[in-house]
């Protein structure tokens, strides 16, 4: 039998190729002795925990309870923030005080405002008693409730208060913002204390429950004022704002009435019915489109530019209560305070 001859070739060359492999020794790689570990070296002693500063008395400060009562003593429901009429009751808010404060009513105004118009639904939804549904004895709707509730009580975007804001921004003395509190506290024991002397009402709501209904509405009062307040700024630029919604033709007809309604109707309370109806037809996202154009709007205001500085060697005249809520309410509104009119 012949042989191929490239037999022994290729084998060769493939006894070459695995040989060293094959008959390599297999060698143990050198170890690397372990790095001797650092000498030893006591640490300093922690230092001594530093005692913390002692946080300021609140002055003791007569004032003017905020809580409004009738003929007959009973509690009137106040239709305005109470930490707004709590600053207007201190004693301590003064001129200068004022001024270093004034352009945070209106700064306030704006960023509570946007969280309203993103909002509308949750607060129309208060409007319409989502608060006063709630009952202490069905825990799980009230969790439910409460929850809903925190996007203005617990939102990491905006301080719960306009004190905290201000004390925050350097513009309130600590010290001032106390007092506020505890004009604010006296307000709400009156709240809680009274509803708790009121009989079960007709649909269930307990003294308990009602105590909590109170409590919760003083906690958004703030955002429910500027839904009222944003509500009638839509309306009073709905017809500018309509042309810009985008309407499809059915929404577009029937709101078209209400909007004509409402062009010629000047009782602020029918403007507010009517601007109502017409966010009923009106989605979520026209809504908010709706009060977000309402807003821009709105004439450009400098919020540093509302009071002047009291001048050097002036002497500020005492503010009453009256007067410190007024200028308060200009300022939110956005209204210039003459300064100069309450020096001496």
């Amino acid at each position: 039998m012949s042989c191929n001859p490239r037999t022994p070739t290729i084998a060769l060359i493939a006894a070459a190729l695995i040989a060293p492999a094959a008959t390599a020794q297999v060698v143990t790689p050198p170890v690397t002795p372990p790095e001797r570990a650092p000498a030893f070296k006591p640490q300093p002693p922690a230092p001594a925990a530093q005692p913390r500063p002692a946080q300021p008395k609140t002055p003791e400060v007569d004032f003017v309870p905020i809580t409004e009562r009738d003929n007959d003593g009973e509690i009137v429901m106040l239709d305005t923030p109470p930490e707004y009429l709590a600053l207007a009751h201190n004693p301590l808010v003064d001129l200068p005080t004022l001024v270093r404060i004034a352009p945070g009513f209106y700064e306030r105004r704006l960023k509570v405002e946007r969280l309203v118009a993103d909002q509308i639904d949750l607060l129309l939804d208060v409007e319409n008693g989502l608060v006063e549904e709630a009952r202490v004895a069905d825990e799980t709707a009230l969790r439910a409730s409460a929850t809903r509730l925190a996007v203005f009580t617990a939102n990491p975007s905006i301080s719960p208060s306009i004190t905290g804001d201000l004390i925050i921004a350097g513009r309130l003395r600590p010290d001032i913002g106390a007092v506020t509190q505890n004009i604010l506290r006296a307000h709400q024991q009156d709240l809680t204390e009274d509803a708790m002397t009121t009989p079960t009402t007709a649909d269930g709501a307990t003294p308990l429950d009602q105590m909590m209904h109170r409590v919760l509405r003083m906690s958004i009062s703030e955002f429910e004022y500027y839904f009222r307040r944003l509500m009638l700024d839509t309306a009073d630029y709905f017809d500018a704002i309509q042309p810009q919604l985008g309407l499809d033709s059915d929404t577009a007809a029937k709101v078209a009435p209400l909007a004509a309604r409402l062009g010629n109707e000047s009782d602020i309370d029918e403007r507010a019915i009517l601007i109502r109806e017409i966010f009923s037809h009106l989605d979520t996202d026209t809504r908010r489109e709706a009060m977000r154009l309402a807003i821009g709007m709105r004439p450009e205001i400098d919020p540093t530019d509302l009071m002047d500085p009291i001048p050097a060697g002036a002497t500020p005249v005492s503010l009453d209560d009256e007067t410190r809520r007024d200028l308060i309410f200009q300022l939110i509104e956005g209204g210039r305070v003459d300064t100069s009119a309450f020096l001496e």
